[in-house]
């Protein structure tokens, strides 16, 4: 299976297992967002080969952000990019 995830995201997951390629039962894409003139584009940052069960546990084990905290971080990203 292949799964296609933003770095932040990825970045939140909970201790992932990683495996060599042959022993994978999951590649996890990661991708970030780069700001291109006219936008915005993804870009490939690596590729994280895992086990299903591994990766189950790494989804469900973590504490999730509430929706304040999200808000306020998202707004504290897009005023950086109005003033950069």
């Amino acid at each position: 299976m292949a799964v296609v995830i933003d770095e932040a995201f990825f970045g939140s997951l909970v201790s992932l297992d990683r495996e060599r390629h042959s022993n994978a039962e999951i590649a996890w894409f990661v991708v970030g967002y780069d700001i291109k003139p006219g936008g915005w584009a993804l870009v490939p940052r690596e590729v994280v080969f895992t086990k299903l069960d591994a990766s189950v546990k790494s989804l469900t084990g973590g504490v999730p952000l509430s929706k304040e905290r999200f808000e306020e971080q998202l707004r504290f990203k897009l005023g950086q990019l109005k003033s950069g």
